[in-house]
């Protein structure tokens, strides 16, 4: 790859894993409040998002919303693979905005 391909990959990977750290913070929380209004429960029903659902309906919410924040962890996961090979890829080229990229990468680990 040439120097300019990977300040390119490398820009649109930063972008990627913004966007997918917001994502997963997004549906950490909404897993979370999931399961805690779930957990403080005192009937069979539970008032989730604006919505009234039957407690064997909002479990499933929850396992729908975790398997959404497992799946956003194995991209993140995937991400940061790729992010290893094209460091290792950028090993011939150190200038200044190949180097800040890398910088901005190894700071999302």
């Amino acid at each position: 790859m040439s120097e300019d391909e990977l300040i390119i990959a490398f820009k649109k990977l930063i972008r990627h894993l913004q966007l997918m750290i917001g994502l997963q913070a997004i549906a950490d929380f909404l897993m979370m409040y999931s399961f805690v209004k779930l957990f403080f429960v005192s009937g069979g029903f539970v008032t989730l998002f604006g919505r009234t659902l039957s407690q064997d309906n909002a479990i499933m919410v929850v396992i729908f919303l975790g398997l959404i924040d497992l799946t956003l962890t194995f991209i993140q996961r995937s991400d940061f693979k790729q992010g290893r090979a094209l460091m290792a890829a950028a090993g011939d080229f150190s200038n200044g905005e190949l180097q800040e990229l890398i910088d901005r990468f190894k700071r999302y680990k």
